[in-house]
C-alpha cells in the first residue's frame, strides 16, 4: 500500500471514529432519547404522537369546554392550595378523569400530568410537555382548544402547576414575505386569577402565534373606544380616521356616541386604582363593556360615603357620580356590543401582524442572531430589542398602526412597568420617528415606519391579513365560580 493510499485509509478511520464519537454523544442527550420515544423527531423539534388510536367519534362523549373551563383549573387549584392528598383534590381529579375517560390519550396525559404536578419542582420540563402534548393532541385532531403549562418552583422541590385554557376563535394563515404564518386568535375560558401580561405571543412555528382576545378587548374599549370622541390625545384624530375607515358606518355612529361616558368611567376607575399607592384596598373589578349594574353602582357611593374624610378616600364622590351616570349611558345604547365586537377585531389586526412578524423572524433564524436581523441598528441594541423593533415597525408601517403607536407612547410614558428589550426598542423606534411623535399628530407615520423599515430590516413585503373576522367577542365568558391560586 502506497504512503498516499495509508494516509489516506487514515484520515478516513479518523473520521468514522471522530464521527462515531460525537453520534454517541448526541445518542446520550435528551433529544435522541425524545427520538426514541416519539416526542422528538430527527431535528430535535418537540413533537406528540398519540399512544393510542385516534377515535374522532371519543371526543363527542367529552365536554371539552367544561374539561377547559371549569375541572382542569379547579383541580389545579385545589391542588395547590390543600395538596395532593386533600380529599377536595381528589374529588376534583376523579371529577376531571372520569370526564376524558372516553378518549384514552387524553386519559394517559393526565395520569401522568397528575403524578408529576403532586411535586411539580421535581420535573417541571416533563408537565410543560405534557401540557403542550395535550394542545397538540386536540389541535391534529381539529379541536378549538390550546392549554399553556406553567410551573412556579418555590426552591425545595415543590411548587405550583397551573395552566391557562383557551378556546380559539380564529385561526389563520398569514403570508410574510416568503412564509406563511400561523396566528391563531385565543379566549380564555379558565376564570382564574392568572392574567397575562401580553396581548399576543409568538412561540415555535408549528404552533404559530397565540392572539389574546381578552387582552385585546382591553386595549380596544380602554384606550381606543374613548380615543373615538378625543380631541386632545395627539393621536387621536389618526385613530379615528383608520378606525372609521374599517368599522360600518352603524358601529362607528354607535361607538362615537358612547365615546364619552366610556371614558369617564375608565377615568373614574383610573383614579380609584391610583390610590392603591397611598393604602387604598378598594379592587375594581374589569369595566365591563356596558357598564357597571346598578349595585355595584351603589357601592361605589357606600365607599365614597365612608370615606369623605380621608386622606387617601377608596372612592370620591365625583368619581361614582361619573361612574354611575356612564354606565346608564352605556346600558342605554342599543347593539353597542355587536358594535365593539367589529372594534375588537379591527384592534386585534394589529396584534396579529405584531406577533407573525416575530413568527417569520424566527423562521429566518433572525431571533437566534438579532444583529443580522438588523444591522443598522445601534450597537447597544440587544438581540431581543432587535426582534420586539421588528414587530413594532411592521405593526406601525400597517393601516391601523396608529393604534400601536399610541400603545407605545403610553408605555414610553411609564418605562419602568417595562422589561428592558421593550423599552429600549420603543424608546429607539420613537426616537427615529421624530423628537415629538408622541407629543404631536404623525401624519407621516406610515412612511416614516416604512423608511425605518427598509433600512433597519431591508425589507418592504407587506403584511395581509385574509379572511379575518370582522367581529370577535366583547363580552367575558360567565362561569360559576373564580378560581385562585
Amino acid at each position: 500500500m502506497s504512503a498516499r493510499r495509508t494516509t489516506f485509509v487514515r484520515r478516513a478511520a479518523a473520521g468514522v471514529a471522530v464521527a462515531g464519537l460525537l453520534f454517541a454523544a448526541w445518542w446520550g442527550t435528551p433529544r435522541l432519547l425524545g427520538v426514541v420515544s416519539g416526542e422528538r423527531d430527527l431535528t430535535g423539534r418537540v413533537v406528540y404522537v398519540p399512544r393510542y388510536p385516534v377515535r374522532p367519534e371519543a371526543f363527542e362523549d367529552i365536554d371539552l369546554e367544561r374539561v377547559h373551563a371549569e375541572l382542569l383549573p379547579v383541580w389545579q387549584s385545589r391542588l395547590a392550595r390543600h395538596g395532593p392528598e386533600a380529599t377536595s383534590t381528589k374529588d376534583a381529579l376523579a371529577s376531571l378523569e372520569a370526564a376524558v375517560a372516553p378518549d384514552p390519550n387524553l386519559e394517559l396525559l393526565l395520569d401522568e400530568m397528575a403524578r408529576l404536578a403532586s411535586r411539580p419542582g421535581r420535573d417541571p420540563e416533563r408537565l410543560l410537555y405534557l401540557t403542550w402534548a395535550w394542545s397538540a393532541y386536540l389541535d391534529q385532531s381539529s379541536l378549538p382548544w390550546v392549554v399553556q403549562g406553567s410551573v412556579r418552583l418555590d426552591g425545595d422541590g415543590g411548587g405550583i402547576f397551573y395552566t391557562k385554557n383557551y378556546e380559539v376563535a380564529a385561526d389563520l394563515a398569514v403570508p410574510v414575505g416568503l412564509h406563511e404564518v400561523r396566528a391563531r386568535v385565543v379566549e380564555r375560558v379558565d376564570q382564574t386569577n392568572v392574567v397575562e401580561r401580553y396581548l399576543g405571543q409568538a412561540s415555535d412555528p408549528e404552533d404559530g402565534a397565540l392572539i389574546v382576545v381578552d387582552r385585546v378587548r382591553e386595549v380596544a374599549l380602554d384606550l381606543v373606544w374613548p380615543l373615538l370622541r378625543d380631541n386632545d390625545h395627539p393621536h387621536a384624530a389618526a385613530v379615528q380616521a383608520e378606525a372609521f375607515a374599517a368599522l360600518s358606518p352603524y358601529a362607528a355612529r354607535r361607538l362615537v356616541d358612547t365615546a364619552e361616558a366610556r371614558a369617564r368611567m375608565v377615568a373614574a376607575v383610573r383614579g380609584i386604582r391610583s390610590r392603591h399607592a397611598c393604602g387604598s384596598r378598594f379592587v375594581v373589578p374589569m369595566l365591563p363593556w356596558d357598564g357597571f349594574e346598578e349595585g355595584m353602582q351603589t357601592r361605589f357611593f357606600d365607599y365614597a360615603e365612608a370615606s369623605t374624610t380621608s386622606r387617601c378616600p377608596t372612592v370620591t364622590h365625583p368619581e361614582a357620580v361619573a361612574i354611575q351616570e356612564a354606565s346608564r349611558r352605556l346600558k342605554q345604547e342599543p347593539e353597542l356590543e355587536a358594535a365593539l365586537e367589529e372594534l375588537v377585531a379591527w384592534v386585534a389586526r394589529g396584534v396579529v401582524v405584531h406577533e407573525a412578524r416575530h413568527i417569520a423572524d424566527g423562521l429566518d433564524g433572525h431571533l437566534d442572531n438579532g444583529a443580522y436581523l438588523c444591522a443598522a441598528c445601534e450597537d447597544g441594541l440587544s438581540d431581543w430589542s432587535r426582534a420586539e423593533a421588528s414587530a413594532y415597525v411592521a405593526s406601525l408601517s400597517e393601516v391601523g398602526g396608529s393604534v400601536e403607536l399610541a400603545e407605545m407612547c403610553g408605555m414610553a410614558a411609564a418605562p419602568d412597568r417595562l422589561p428592558e428589550h421593550y423599552r429600549t426598542a420603543i424608546a429607539e423606534i420613537l426616537k427615529r420617528l421624530g423628537p415629538e411623535s408622541c407629543s404631536a399628530p404623525l401624519p407621516d407615520r406610515i412612511s416614516k415606519a416604512r423608511r425605518i423599515e427598509q433600512t433597519w430590516f431591508q425589507r418592504t413585503s407587506r403584511i395581509t391579513l385574509q379572511d379575518f373576522p370582522e367581529r370577535l367577542p366583547v363580552s367575558a365568558r360567565e362561569v360559576d365560580r373564580l378560581t385562585s391560586f
